[in-house]
This record gives structure tokens, sequence and C-alpha cells, in this order.
């Protein structure tokens, strides 16, 4: 992986954690590091694995990486800004979100497209409902995001899903179909 990959998502992670500035606000840059870096650890760390917690699932190594990612480049958008709306960081992230090799890592990234997309990702987000592992997250990000045409696919992805999953949808319906009932 080059160098300047390397700084970018260091400081991406740095900035969400204490402060700083960032070494780019350059959106193709910052795309590129971040798909090759999700890319670098899913090859290299796919050998460790976490040990289960309190009954949940083992995650690997990569997973946790690329879900920490994901979190830190919500909290630096929020914190400076930046990359919000249809562009180039924001399509990367669905591009993470829609490789099934990334796992449960992808769930950071689904709520990062709901809240800095501003709507404009909702097909990507659709795309991940019948995914069990991150159809929820999708479901609630779909919300975020304004995304009301979903309903049926939402209703779908309900119906496999954990209680959880089902009040999103709940949530979700209750809001999109209030909008597209004929005003008296």
């Amino acid at each position: 992986m080059d160098p300047m990959s390397i700084t970018i998502v260091s400081s991406i992670i740095h900035i969400s954690r204490k402060s700083g500035s960032l070494p780019t606000l350059d959106p193709l840059p910052t795309a590129r590091a971040l798909r090759l870096v999700c890319t670098e650890w899913e090859l290299s760390a796919k050998g460790f694995v976490t040990p289960d917690l309190k009954e949940s699932p083992a995650w690997a190594g990569y997973e946790m990486k690329i879900l920490e990612l994901g979190r830190a480049l919500d909290f630096v958008m929020r914190k400076t800004g930046v990359w919000k709306g249809k562009g180039e960081v924001l399509d990367a992230a669905a591009d993470i979100v829609a490789d099934v090799r990334y796992g449960r890592g992808r769930k950071s990234w689904i709520a990062t497209l709901g809240e800095h997309g501003e709507g404009a990702y909702g097909k990507e987000l659709a795309a991940a409902l019948p995914d069990d592992e991150i159809g929820g997250y999708a479901i609630k990000a779909l919300h975020q995001g304004g995304n009301g045409e979903y309903i049926a696919e939402v209703r779908a992805a309900a119906e496999r899903g954990r209680t959880w999953v089902k009040n999103a949808a709940k949530l979700y319906e209750e809001a999109f179909e209030r909008e597209a009932a004929p005003r008296e």
C-alpha cells in the first residue's frame, strides 16, 4: 500500500479520536485510500479472529478494523463537514458496503451513507436489505437518508429479521406511508 493512503487513513482514525488536520480534503485520493486499506486488511488479517464475546459470534480481525474505520470516517465527516452528499468518498463507502468479503465490518459504512449521503445512496442501501448481517442497519440508514421508496423491500427484510430489525422496519413504514398517503 502506498504511503499517502496510509497517511490518509491514519489521520482519519487519529482525528476521530483526538484532533488534528487531514492531509488532504481531495475526495479522489481519500476514496482510493479507503478502498485500498479495506482490501489490504481483508487480505492480511483474514486469519486473526476475536474470541466469542457474550455469546456473540467471533469477528474476523479485518471486520473489526473496517468497522472502526467506518465509524472514524463518520465522526470526521460530522466534525469537519467534508465529503457530504453524492461524491467520491461516499461512493467508496457504497463500494465497501456492497463487498460481502468485508462482512460485519460494513455496518458502520451503512450508517455513514444514511447519515451523510443526503438521500443519494438509497439504491445502494436497498441492495443490502437481503443480507441478514447488515439488512437491519440498511433499514435504519434508508430511514435516516429519507429514502421512502423501498417499503416492499424493507417489509421483506423485516420478515427475516430479529425484533430490533422489525421495529426499525415499522418506524420506516410509518414515516414513509404517512408521506405517501393522499392528503385531504
